[in-house]
């Protein structure tokens, strides 16, 4: 008997139903793109409190809690977890903002009664809707295997009309411009541990330039399925954009020291269709990339763009209910702003 009730005890411990998870504090504090706190809007945290007994190792059970900011934009939370990880959204109220994914604060870990820092205030901004303005949208490669048209050559491709130049397309503006350099090596130059390679063995370079003086390109990051909806500035900056970028893959990457690819995280902000004054640009269109900038040493490219057709505007909030890129048939896809 006092064997059975042992295991049962340990059991119970395994399942969560005898041990207290530590307490956490966290400080969410609400504020807009100027920094002025936000009060009343809704705050949840949420987090793993317990396993329920079931089939196997049971059921985890995460918990939350919801607050409205008070007038400094502050809602304060003490909970237990036994995840070191604490989530936390913000519902923007009243309309006027965009959809927000919140986000999550990470603890230390092993703590003994409390999860430190005790109480750590995290900024969360709200982005309002300002001016959303038509754009051409489109995520380019999607379901068609897209590729580009020729290697070892430069290629224009025009945003408006999603083609490539002639001879390759319909477009009429280079507004990016692509070539890829790719040279394939023999399988048997591929050896390690005198074992060759399963793929070919290859050195390949992508780059993109641009028409115009003033044209444009500069990176930004931002983490997957946290913060506003809009993942971009409101506005384009006027200044940090470059006028090409390259990329390198397999072995022209471990000679130069160079990364060879986007990671999920990027994004880029872009210049297009300048015009120059007094060696200033006064006269621009302006767009963004979200995600990655995808190729391959074959030739497959996709990229998702939004390009403000308006020389006379800044704004990169898109209006999702005006895409002047007519989908092709079986595209089927909803752009976010």
């Amino acid at each position: 008997m006092k064997r059975v009730l042992f295991c049962v005890a340990i059991l119970l411990l395994a399942s969560g139903w005898l041990f207290v998870a530590p307490k956490a504090a966290i400080t969410v504090r609400v504020v807009d793109e100027t920094g002025k706190p936000l009060a009343g809007q809704p705050v949840r945290v949420s987090t793993y409190s317990h396993t329920e007994p079931g089939m196997e190792f049971g059921q985890d059970v995460w918990e939350g809690r919801t607050k409205l900011s008070d007038t400094n934009g502050v809602a304060a939370f003490v909970l237990r977890t036994r995840l070191y990880e604490v989530m936390y959204d913000v519902y923007p109220k009243p309309a006027g903002y965009y959809t927000d994914y919140g986000g999550e604060y990470c603890f230390e870990r092993d703590p003994s009664d409390r999860w430190e820092p005790w109480n750590p205030t995290v900024e969360h901004v709200l982005k309002r809707i300002k001016n959303p303005v038509p754009m051409y949208v489109r995520y380019f490669g999607s379901g068609g295997d897209k590729r580009l048209p020729a290697t070892n050559e430069a290629v224009g491709f025009d945003l408006m009309v999603s083609d490539w130049l002639p001879p390759h397309g319909k477009g009429a503006v280079a507004d990016f411009i692509f070539r890829l350099d790719a040279e394939e090596l023999p399988v048997e130059e591929g050896y390690y541990e005198k074992k060759p390679f399963a793929y070919r063995l290859h050195k390949a370079k992508f780059t993109l330039t641009f028409s115009n003086p003033g044209d444009g390109i500069q990176p930004f990051r931002v983490k997957l399925r946290t913060g506003s909806g809009l993942r971009s500035p409101t506005v384009a900056p006027l200044d940090g954009y470059v006028p090409r970028l390259d990329r390198f893959d397999n072995l022209y990457a471990q000679d130069r020291g160079e990364h060879n690819f986007d990671d999920e995280e990027q994004n880029y902000l872009f210049r297009v269709r300048s015009e120059m004054k007094d060696g200033e640009v006064v006269r621009a269109c302006y767009g963004k990339i979200y995600g990655r900038l995808g190729w391959d040493w074959k030739g497959g490219i996709s990229f998702l763009y939004y390009l403000n057709p308006d020389p006379t505007s800044r704004s990169l909030e898109f209006d999702t209910k005006r895409n002047l890129y007519k989908p092709q048939k079986g595209e089927t896809y909803s752009p976010g702003p």
